[in-house]
């Protein structure tokens, strides 16, 4: 059986000035080391997820706050001061951030590239054994 189509990926790069961004600056103005912290946190959830994408629910506030150390309520309003910023979005009840997920995108372009790859080699190796 072959494998699940992975959707999500177990390391992301960020910018080494990522702090300097006038969004992230925003943030850690407003939000001190609390805020930036909760940002790349959130990073590291999206990365996670498939689709870069997170469930935005009661249920997984609740998780990310024990997660985070931080309330339930603080999580809120640091999203959604993100959200005001555009740092991140919430669209049908999913968390997400634009600019991670087309940073991401060159991860499934590459494993659905190497799919077809192995596809085609698949076939020709068929025939050959034909």
């Amino acid at each position: 059986m072959a494998r699940p189509i992975k959707e999500n990926a177990s390391y992301f790069s960020h910018d080494a000035d990522m702090r300097n961004n006038r969004k992230v600056k925003a943030l850690r103005a407003r939000y001190g080391m609390e805020g930036y912290a909760t940002w790349c946190m959130i990073l590291e959830c999206l990365t996670d997820e498939n689709g870069f994408q997170l469930a935005w629910d009661q249920l997984n506030i609740e998780l990310i706050s024990g997660d985070f150390g931080i309330s339930a309520d603080r999580i809120l309003e640091i999203t959604d001061y993100m959200v005001k910023i555009r740092l991140i979005a919430i669209e049908n009840d999913a968390l997400h951030c634009p600019a991670h997920r087309s940073r991401m995108q060159f991860v499934i372009d590459e494993r659905e590239r190497k799919r077809q790859w192995k596809q085609v080699k698949k076939e020709v190796s068929d025939v050959e054994n034909q």
